[in-house]
């Protein structure tokens, strides 16, 4: 091999690097991911939640958009539980999900809707989009 071969040669200095939409605007999403973990934060440690994690449909490049949705917990009163019912009844209507049925998390992937994201910048991340709220069809 030569000095001006490569054993790999992908034009990794053409890739781009993954970017954020801008703030304050409405854009498709889609579940790619619905993880049912446990919390490690500091007020919600060992209570469970879901993980939502969606791509900007149409806008290649961008980093997905994590929601975690905390689950009611037996340590929470019946207001905090449904503050927390409420959040994920918000998401479920965003995907039109019948929210009289019950679901699997998987089911949700594939499934698309609109939220207004806005945008924070992180020393971990850099600039990354969250979602600000769902838009719920009429």
């Amino acid at each position: 091999m030569t000095e001006e071969q490569s054993f790999l040669d992908l034009a990794l200095d053409e890739v781009p690097e993954l970017q954020a939409v801008p703030g304050d605007q409405e854009y498709k999403l889609r579940v790619t991911t619905v993880k049912h973990q446990e919390s490690k934060g500091e007020k919600t440690a060992g209570q469970q939640l879901l993980l939502f994690y969606f791509d900007i449909v149409e806008h290649a490049d961008t980093r997905p958009v994590s929601y975690p949705v905390m689950l009611p917990s037996e340590t929470l009163t019946d207001g905090e539980n449904n503050d927390r019912k409420r959040q994920l009844k918000r998401v479920l209507q965003a995907l039109e999900w019948d929210v009289a049925k019950g679901f699997a998390p998987d089911e949700l992937v594939g499934q698309e809707c609109f939220a207004i994201l806005g945008t924070e910048t992180t020393a971990e991340y850099g600039e990354q989009n969250k979602i600000k709220t769902f838009v719920v069809p009429k």
